[in-house]
């Protein structure tokens, strides 16, 4: 791979600098400006390379566009102040219902004096509001607060939702939701899109028995573990916690093994079956952005292997993850499954091919080879990330990563079909659904086994960034040595 190659991507990563330095500093857009005309009069009085001169140019404004993009968007800017304490509120459900043991939440975007401000909405389970439905409650709000973990690891969950356009959240004590008669075409789109997610995981539920049904609902549409605490547990163990709640890329899994498992068609009909899967599946999960994102990247992996063009692949993934932040620039720093889906991505166009070449040794039946090449390039690039955000270091993790994720791209397939099926004919869910509960359990019962020996991962403080950048620097430079050989 040579530099030149990676002229586009090069640009975008200055872009994305701009982007981060501004959300994160209070820096001067003019004082920015002043130092890159600076910088420009000096280059030029050295340097007289026109080429280098108008490329380097172009990289500066790419970084300053990044910046002035978030400092003219005002995203961290709070659009309405509400008192704190008690309050009667009214609004609109603008996001579907997530239900927990205890609260079911959901995002409410205010009316009258409080129009374009979002809350997120807590209500005693249950809560039968659906999107686009009309909400008047009284509660206690309050301002949106980072919060620190046991570990002593700061979440920023402040800059997480307002990367959601969210500021605040709302306790109800009473509340009471009706139909909205003048719903938008746009929500009325987006209703149906998740009234097609509630169908689903009701269809799911019928033909796969708990706790598989939820592993199944987290893998495939990340939702939460409902009750089944000592299984999420076990997961958090056993190093395997990024496959049911963090989601991003499961969906990039997904996609490849799709082609693969379809290798003895030609190749475009390859192409054209695997990104219908996708679009399905998105369409399935709501069509919710992390959806959307991660079903964009996972067909970009899909294009560049079918078509062998590495560099055309990551080129593409780059300016998608640009046109991604431009439209919204909290996301690069605060959306863990933008994050996730970038990482997994990168690994499967970078690192993928290479460890399949040096994977002789396994056989290519039923392209096995592909599938356990495939899952561990996403585990090598994501585990830095994992490391750094979650804090858990599992002494079992790369042996029930190993064991587990070739399994999930096949448990998530047939999980999808069994629920696609079960909408339609209940006799062919009932047969699919066999394979996926055993496939389910499997996973189930590997990540039991593995966190329940001793001494099986401990919990690490938070630690410096500066680490993840040298862990992440080691992997790269671990890259560079096999496409050196």
């Amino acid at each position: 791979m040579y530099l030149k190659e990676y002229k586009l991507i090069s640009g975008v990563f200055c872009f994305f600098v701009g982007t981060v330095l501004a959300v994160m500093s209070d820096i001067s857009v003019f004082l920015l400006f002043l130092l890159f005309f600076a910088a420009l009069s000096v280059f030029y009085c050295f340097y007289k390379n026109r080429k280098l001169l108008i490329y380097c140019v172009l990289l500066v404004l790419l970084f300053l566009f990044g910046f002035v993009r978030v400092e003219v968007g005002e995203y961290l800017k709070i659009q309405n102040h509400i008192n704190e304490g008690n309050q009667k509120i009214s609004g609109i459900v603008s996001s579907e219902t997530i239900k927990g043991d205890s609260f079911s939440r959901f995002k409410v975007s205010l009316k009258n004096e409080y129009n374009g401000t979002n809350i997120l909405f807590f209500a005693e389970t249950p809560s039968f509001c659906r999107f686009g439905e009309n909400v008047n409650a009284d509660g206690n709000i309050s301002l949106v607060t980072d919060f620190i973990t046991d570990s002593g690891r700061v979440v920023p969950y402040k800059n997480y939702l307002k990367s959601q356009k969210i500021d605040y959240l709302f306790y109800a004590k009473e509340y009471e939701c009706n139909q909205n008669t003048e719903i938008t075409v746009k929500n009325k789109v987006k209703k149906f899109l998740f009234g097609v997610k509630e169908r689903f995981l009701s269809s799911t539920e019928r033909f796969v028995p708990e706790p598989e049904e939820s592993l199944l609902a987290g893998i495939l549409l990340g939702q939460k573990f409902g009750t089944e605490k000592d299984l999420l547990e076990s997961f958090r163990i056993a190093g395997l916690l990024h496959i049911v709640v963090l989601s991003g890329y499961n969906i990039t899994l997904v996609a490849e093994a799709t082609r693969r498992i379809l290798f003895f068609l030609p190749k475009i009909l390859r192409l054209i079956l695997s990104i219908v899967f996708v679009i399905l599946f998105v369409f399935v999960s709501g069509a919710e952005p992390p959806a959307v994102r991660a079903g964009i990247m996972g067909s970009l992996v899909i294009v560049s292997n079918i078509l062998g063009r590495q560099t055309l692949a990551l080129n593409l993934l780059f300016v998608t993850s640009m046109f991604m932040v431009l439209a919204n620039p909290l996301i690069i720093l605060y959306n863990i499954s933008f994050q996730l889906s970038m990482l997994a991505t990168a690994g499967l166009i970078i690192l993928s091919p290479k460890l399949e070449n040096k994977f002789n040794f396994i056989t290519n039946k039923f392209q096995i080879r592909g599938i356990i090449a495939a899952t561990l390039s996403t585990q090598i690039f994501l585990l830095p990330y994992l490391i750094y955000k979650i804090g858990e270091v599992s002494f079992v993790g790369i042996l029930a990563n190993i064991l587990v994720l070739p399994l999930i791209p096949l448990g998530m397939l047939l999980g999808f079909i069994t629920g696609l099926f079960g909408l339609v004919f209940d006799p062919l869910a009932q047969l699919t659904a066999i394979p996926t509960y055993f496939i389910l359990k499997t996973i189930n019962s590997i990540s039991v086994f593995l966190s329940s020996l001793p001494f099986a991962s401990i919990s690490l403080p938070a630690l410096p960034t500066y680490l993840y950048f040298i862990f992440t620097a080691v992997i790269l430079f671990f890259v560079y040595l096999l496409y050196k050989k």
